[in-house]
């Protein structure tokens, strides 16, 4: 593939086939998201509860990872919030 084609292929427009909402989250999203709610948590304590490490162990250390996003979207108006930032992109 030569490089103008790669370019073009760059510039045209994309369409996310699936997505996992739960695994999708941005720490500093769900971290607002949880001040909003007036749950007192640290920016970096996010990020560790939603980040998978390097150095994974195994699938129930990755699935770990899920359980804070599935917390904070069980409220509605988190998931509209979420589903209006995803219609923006």
């Amino acid at each position: 593939m030569d490089q103008e084609m790669l370019e073009q292929i760059q510039q045209m427009p994309k369409t996310v086939l699936h997505i996992h909402l739960d695994g999708s989250l941005r720490p500093e999203t769900v971290y607002k998201w949880l001040k909003e709610q007036g749950i007192d948590i640290s920016l970096e304590e996010v990020r560790k509860q939603l980040m998978v490490d390097r150095n994974c162990r195994d699938l129930n250390q990755y699935l770990e990872k899920f359980s804070l996003p599935v917390s904070v979207l069980k409220a509605k108006a988190i998931l509209n919030k979420l589903y209006m930032n995803y219609l923006k992109i």
